[in-house]
C-alpha cells in the first residue's frame, strides 16, 4: 500500500554546524568577509578582540562556523568553548521556564524571596 503524502524537510540550522578556532598572525589584516570568502565551508568568521583602555584590538584567534556537523581535517583548529546558556532568572544551567524549580522570586544574593523587591530581586516569569 503506497500513500502519496507530501513530506518537506528543513534542516536546523544551528544544529548541522560546526564551530573551530584558528590562530593566524596573517589573518589579522583580513576582513571576516574576506576569510568567509577565501576558506572553503565556512558559513561564518568572527574575529576575537580584546579591549586595551579605549581601543579594541584584533587578536590572531578567529572563530569559524562550518556548514557541516564536523569540521574539515585541514584547516588548523581548536575547540570553542562558548559561553552555557544559564536560566536569567535562577541563574542555573541546562533548563528552561517550564522545569524550574525556583519561587516567583529570589534573591540573588542570599537565594531567598521573602525581603523587599530591591535591583538585585529577581522575577521568574
Amino acid at each position: 500500500m503506497s500513500l502519496d503524502i507530501p513530506v518537506i524537510v528543513n534542516l536546523h540550522k544551528n544544529l548541522n554546524i560546526s564551530k573551530g578556532v584558528i590562530r593566524r598572525r596573517d589573518l589579522r589584516s583580513c576582513s571576516e568577509e574576506e576569510m568567509v570568502e577565501e576558506l572553503s565551508d565556512i558559513t561564518h568568521a568572527r574575529g576575537i578582540k580584546v579591549r586595551r583602555d579605549e581601543d579594541k584590538i584584533q587578536t590572531v584567534t578567529v572563530v569559524l562556523a562550518f556548514d557541516s556537523p564536523k569540521p574539515p581535517s585541514r584547516i588548523r583548529q581548536g575547540y570553542l568553548m562558548s559561553n552555557r546558556t544559564s536560566r536569567l532568572q535562577c541563574h542555573r544551567y541546562s533548563h528552561g521556564k517550564d522545569k524550574c524549580e525556583k519561587p516567583a522570586a529570589f534573591c540573588v544574593r542570599c537565594g531567598k524571596g521573602d525581603h523587599v523587591k530591591r535591583d538585585w530581586l529577581i522575577r521568574i516569569a
